[in-house]
């Protein structure tokens, strides 16, 4: 065994124990939860997906009044 090939082990062991310990990426889901907004009707604020003209429209939507908003934030 030559050095440079204890040198690729240890290179080896090195990356796999930063794979096997390292924590979460930053853009991981750590927990899974679920924003809910609100309406100020009251009403729960719902995300659709509509296909209009043939494109997909995401269009936010309260279940109380009907009220359509582009963004759920667009509610308040």
């Amino acid at each position: 065994m030559t050095s440079d090939e204890g040198f690729y082990i240890v290179l080896s062991d090195t990356i796999l124990q930063e794979t096997i310990m390292g924590g979460a990426s930053k853009n991981s889901r750590t927990a899974v939860t679920t924003h809910k907004f609100a309406c100020p009707c009251g009403g729960e604020v719902i995300m659709k997906t509509l296909f209009e003209s043939g494109k997909l429209k995401n269009v936010a939507e309260c279940t109380q009044c009907k009220r359509v908003e582009r963004r759920p934030k667009d509610f308040k």
